[in-house]
């Protein structure tokens, strides 16, 4: 009994561990104006970044890297993210 108690808390842990696990993400701002910009980064947010004559974007990145802008919509922005393995 105590070997199946102890296999279900490592199981609960791990699917614990699995579901807050950030993802690396690549990401890639552009603008009409000429600016550009993104790198690589964990999931979460609210993050932010400035274009070079171009808005201050406030964005989040979903688990799955999915981009989410909060403070927008711009016109002639455009925004980007993909998984990758690490940013290393």
């Amino acid at each position: 009994m105590a070997r199946y108690t102890l296999f279900f808390a490592v199981l609960y842990a791990a699917l614990i561990y699995t579901a807050t696990a950030q993802a690396a993400c690549i990401t890639q701002f552009s603008s009409t104006g000429g600016g550009g910009g993104g790198g690589c980064e964990p999931s979460g947010g609210p993050k932010g970044i400035s274009l070079p004559n171009g808005p201050y974007i406030e964005y989040s990145l979903s688990s799955s890297c999915e981009l989410t802008i909060l403070n927008g919509p711009f016109e002639g922005v455009t925004a980007s993210a993909s998984e990758v393995a690490s940013c290393s």
